[in-house]
């Protein structure tokens, strides 16, 4: 047998592939997303879209059986509540703008006048003051990538739970979430993870088929 014959057929080195790999992992743990792969792969599924889970669940991934203990998601995006013809679905107590409210489904206030709800508010008990000074129906109305992307959902995701929409995320559930942004840039859905503004939006909006 010859040396040719010998030398085995793959022996050139692997350049190129190997450290493009390498460093294509160092950037995807570096921005964080590698600890919440389940977000990226599922948030996509439409069986999310039609049933309501928590952060938690929502990170774990736990589908195992989708239909099973989860109530549906009849939430509506924050483009629904910023149209004035919804303004009568409104939660009681939450005011789009400074007029009198003599109908809707769910404010069953009459003949009185209130001030718009501001975003930052007792009513909403979103903290901080990334939007300082506007109504949480100047929020909705907002573009943009972060902040005003998490307040728009934030926003319509407190008033999806309010008005019975959604049964998860719950209105504490979503206070938290904004309010935990707010102060540390991120919110924590369980121990170790992280999710940026991206991420909190892509589980907001499974919460939204509507």
């Amino acid at each position: 047998m010859t040396d040719q014959t010998r030398r085995p057929q793959h022996s050139r080195p692997l350049t190129g592939a190997v450290g493009e790999g390498a460093t294509g992992r160092r950037r995807f743990v570096k921005s964080g997303l590698a600890a919440t792969p389940v977000l990226m792969t599922l948030v996509s599924r439409p069986v999310l879209g039609q049933q309501c889970l928590s952060p938690s669940a929502f990170c774990s991934g736990n589908l195992s059986a989708p239909n099973a203990g989860a109530e549906p998601c009849n939430g509506v995006t924050p483009g629904y509540w910023k149209q004035e013809q919804h303004f009568d679905d409104w939660p009681s107590g939450f005011q789009p703008t400074g007029s009198t409210s003599t109908s809707g489904n769910f404010r069953r206030r009459t003949g009185t006048t209130t001030a718009a709800t501001m975003f930052h508010s007792i009513e909403t008990g979103f903290k901080g003051a990334q939007f300082e000074g506007k109504t949480l129906l100047d929020v909705l109305k907002t573009q943009g990538g972060a902040p005003a992307d998490v307040g728009r959902h934030v926003g319509a995701a407190l008033l999806n739970a309010l008005t019975g929409r959604n049964a998860m995320p719950g209105a504490t559930v979503v206070r938290a979430i904004w309010n935990e942004y707010a102060t540390k840039g991120y919110y924590e859905p369980t121990a170790g993870v992280q999710w940026d503004h991206n991420q909190i939006c892509d589980y907001l909006k499974t919460t939204q088929p509507l």
